[in-house]
């Protein structure tokens, strides 16, 4: 993230990351939450030519440093198999 721009260096909560490198791993639709609809925001961009994760490391969740269909499925097993969490800092 050190070359997303942050001019003014905002961190509106005040985590000591500034707000535009600030993200959840495995929220690639950017609500703070990581539900369904983040592994179904992957798919649409993986498949359908989507909007891309913002930022665009919010969609690597297993933390391989690409963003492909196992990033989707490894959220769903996330969700709904009680699998790992997606990793605290994707690459």
């Amino acid at each position: 993230c050190p070359t997303v721009p942050n001019p003014g260096q905002e961190d509106s909560d005040f985590d000591s990351i500034g707000d535009a490198c600030d993200y959840v791993c495995g929220d690639p639709d950017h609500n703070s939450t990581v539900t369904i609809s983040d592994a179904v925001y992957l798919i649409s961009y993986i498949f359908s030519g989507g909007p891309a994760p913002d930022p665009l490391e919010s969609g690597d969740p297993n933390c391989d440093g690409l963003i492909n269909i196992s990033d989707a499925v490894y959220l769903i097993n996330y969700i709904f198999a009680g699998g790992a969490m997606p990793c605290a800092m994707c690459p």
